[in-house]
């Protein structure tokens, strides 16, 4: 069965809501202030890892909710024994505990944004013409050197191409789904639209977040000029290089893929 997936803000923000209200809830079962903030902050933080279980994104967004986590429950826990003393706190601490909120949230916000980019409602009002094409504001990641060498191989490779005159087919990558086996189907024609046979194809994956995630393809002719492989992906932003060599004949594509994106 497929599950849930939430985006980083509803899980950020949920558990925010779970860590108050179970602390409310606790408290007027009796529970003592100090330990209804435990409680509900280990709630908060055992419903988030249990999630990430299935749904891991990276170290850097499990960070961010434990901070949010513990923030909440500590601030909860401060600010009801202050009430209960029916003291104020000095406007120092209370300026110190709002900037290191703003602070987290501002951080939740940015670590949002570079991994899912803008929600589209603020693509269409900040971007001109962002709705006549398909417009990607995330952090595309970066390349490791080993896989960006000199431009000008590159450029000859493209002449190459151009002159080959091949075409493959990719649209079986732009739909993958995280856990679960997917079928990864490409077909490759020439200049005159007949089936490339017999062709030697890898696919190349390499994690943006993980290198230790980068696996190699090799994918097997099921039918003229068809070619397909199996892959089981994980959610996140992966570069891709699909190489195909026929003889002396050789082509390649690289493209930017977001599994499990938004």
């Amino acid at each position: 069965m497929h599950s849930v997936q939430f985006t980083m803000t509803e899980t950020l923000f949920g558990g925010m809501a779970l860590v108050i209200a179970l602390f409310f809830l606790l408290r007027k079962l009796g529970l003592a202030v100090f330990w209804s903030g435990v409680i509900s902050a280990i709630a908060g933080l055992l419903s988030y890892l249990v999630y990430s279980l299935r749904h891991w994104e990276s170290g850097d967004v499990l960070a961010i909710h434990v901070v949010v986590y513990l923030a909440t429950a500590g601030i909860l826990v401060a600010f009801t024994n202050l009430q209960s003393k029916q003291s104020k706190m000095h406007w120092a601490p209370k300026v110190i505990i709002y900037f290191f909120l703003f602070l987290t949230l501002l951080n939740a916000a940015l670590l949002s944004l570079s991994m899912h980019g803008l929600p589209h409602y603020l693509v269409s009002f900040f971007l001109p013409n962002a709705a006549e094409k398909q417009v990607n504001t995330a952090f595309p990641g970066v390349m490791p050197h080993d896989k960006n060498k000199s431009y000008e191989p590159h450029l000859n490779q493209l002449a190459k191409q151009k002159a080959l005159g091949w075409s493959v087919d990719t649209s079986s990558l732009k739909n993958l789904r995280t856990g679960q086996a997917n079928q990864i189907s490409l077909r490759v024609v020439d200049k005159h639209g007949k089936a490339v046979t017999g062709a030697q194809i890898t696919l190349d994956l390499w994690r943006i977040a993980d290198s230790r995630d980068d696996l190699r393809l090799s994918m097997v002719e099921s039918s003229a000029g068809q070619y397909q492989a199996r892959w089981t992906p994980q959610q996140g932003r992966w570069m891709s290089l699909l190489s195909i060599q026929r003889g002396d004949d050789s082509y390649s594509v690289k493209a930017s893929l977001n599994i499990g994106g938004e």
